[in-house]
């Protein structure tokens, strides 16, 4: 095999997405620790369900909540702005 072969394209540098992301995190750190969780395994990809079985609270309460976590990041996000 040859250099050429193992040569990756660079993907051009979106900057917005870079501080959107920065924006996101930022948001997250205003949480509580039970938010910052739910948060966190929802973008993990885990399910309400799994959500539910790790925090200990119901699925139910589970979806109410991130209703509101994601309000709560948007207003957030929106005031650093």
């Amino acid at each position: 095999m040859t250099y050429e072969n193992f040569q990756i394209e660079d993907e051009a540098y979106d900057t917005e997405t870079e501080e959107r992301i920065r924006s996101l995190h930022k948001a997250v750190n205003h949480l509580t620790g039970i938010e910052k969780s739910i948060v966190l395994l929802y973008l993990e990809n885990k399910k309400y369900e799994e959500i539910a079985e790790i925090t200990g609270i119901t699925q139910n309460y589970v979806r109410v909540k991130m209703n509101r976590i994601k309000k709560k990041l948007k207003k957030l996000m929106d005031t650093q702005e």
